[in-house]
């Protein structure tokens, strides 16, 4: 039997069910973590547990009986091992408003929604083989106080991807409001050129990495630069050297292609070794 965790009490999958008035459901009204369970921690917390608030607070919710850091934290692992989740594990943490309504809603406290799943490797294995990722051009995620989280109203990232399955593309890069790339459907864009390490910022438009966030404190402690920009052209990714894609659960994502141009992993494969030694220290 498999459980999830509603508003802090343990409910049978097979038997959990949400209400058609749910406000998730009717009107996106909620955001989402995605949390890495390894070796019986979950990575980097205070960063999710962080960015779980802000965004909550972006989105106008009461913190009123919401679990604390610790609080939170004892329901997740409880859960995994309830799952007998042992080695690596996806934790789905989901929050959506309380009670009905229409626009307006008539309560602003939160109800939460914790799910998990094994995860088929351990840590963040280096991937031999590189992705070919497309460009989507279709839909545009502007910046806005919103972007940074990862809201349920995620439409630009489901289209990105069926454009990617579509056209046989591992994983598509996604455009902000200046035409500029920012990220990919589920992760965050490195390149690299000239040894140095381009990012879009968090003002672009991109969503907040926790991985993100690790990866620029890694390059920093090897003494590479890292510099944060409005986003990528096209012509400024073909003319790269190396990139990769960034997310707590994979860790890093190299790509190998983007159209017919190839790219390397020389400095992408040292930064991918210093993150392995991050989390086993």
């Amino acid at each position: 039997m498999k459980y999830v965790v509603y508003d802090g009490i343990l409910r049978l999958t097979e038997t959990f069910y949400i209400r058609s008035s749910n406000r998730a459901f009717r009107y996106g009204d909620g955001l989402f973590e995605t949390i890495h369970y390894h070796k019986g921690k979950l990575l980097f917390w205070k960063d999710h547990y962080e960015r779980l608030t802000k965004g909550m607070a972006a989105l106008s919710f009461s913190r009123m009986s919401f679990p604390t850091s610790v609080e939170l934290e004892a329901q997740i692992i409880d859960l995994l091992v309830k799952n007998r989740v042992f080695n690596d594990g996806r934790v789905r943490l989901s929050i959506f408003r309380r009670g009905d309504g229409f626009y307006k809603p008539n309560n602003l406290s939160a109800s939460w929604l914790i799910e998990v799943e094994p995860l088929e490797t351990r840590g963040f294995p280096w991937h031999e083989e590189g992705l070919h990722i497309g460009l989507y051009k279709k839909l545009q995620k502007h910046y806005t106080p919103l972007s940074p989280y990862k809201t349920i109203s995620s439409n630009a990232s489901i289209l990105a991807s069926i454009f990617a399955k579509e056209a046989r593309h591992h994983d598509a890069l996604m455009l902000n409001g200046e035409n500029l790339f920012i990220e990919s459907t589920s992760s965050n864009l490195f390149w690299i050129k000239d040894r140095v390490i381009f990012t879009p910022a968090v003002s672009s438009g991109c969503v907040d990495g926790v991985m993100r966030k690790q990866i620029i404190e890694i390059a920093k402690e090897m003494n590479r630069s890292v510099v944060e920009t409005k986003g990528a052209t096209q012509k400024e990714l073909l003319e790269s050297e190396e990139i990769f894609l960034t997310n707590v659960i994979s860790g890093i994502k190299w790509v190998l292609a983007i159209q017919n141009k190839r790219f390397y992993t020389r400095l992408t494969k040292t930064i991918h070794e210093n993150l392995a030694k991050k989390i086993i220290s």
